[in-house]
């Protein structure tokens, strides 16, 4: 998971803030009830901090990027090397003291599916980025 701002936010001032210093923030959170929202609520609660009242859940990543584009808000964006169609350059990304909120990512092939040379390789190339990253 990562944090961005909006351009000119005031958190962007801030140095490793904790959740509890950017839970005043109108918040951009991924879709209520999958894995990241479930992370990102643990992660408030671990902390003792309650959830944003000023909170937007959003489940399409390029509305939470026009969002941020136009207005004044924090996000928590669900991040993985290989799953983010953004330059992590083009974002203002705050490092929130918290520990690291991850979870796993599954590759799901029917039985007896034949696939491609292109999906073999794009599969391969995923889990040599995921490799990487832990």
């Amino acid at each position: 998971m990562i944090f961005v701002a909006s351009n000119g936010h005031p958190a962007l001032e801030l140095v490793n803030p904790t959740l509890s210093d950017l839970a005043k923030y109108h918040w951009l959170f991924p879709g209520a009830g999958g894995p990241p929202f479930q992370k990102l609520r643990a992660a408030f609660k671990r902390t003792d901090t309650q959830l944003p009242e000023d909170v937007s859940t959003i489940a399409n990543r390029q509305v939470i990027f026009s969002l941020l584009d136009e207005g004044m808000y924090l996000a928590a964006i669900p991040y993985h090397p290989s799953c983010l169609e953004r330059n992590l350059t083009d974002l203002n990304i705050i490092n929130v003291n918290i520990e690291r909120i991850s979870w796993p990512i599954h590759l799901i092939r029917r039985e007896h599916t034949i696939l491609s040379p292109a999906l073999l390789a794009f599969i391969a190339q995923i889990k040599n980025i995921v490799a990487q990253s832990t």
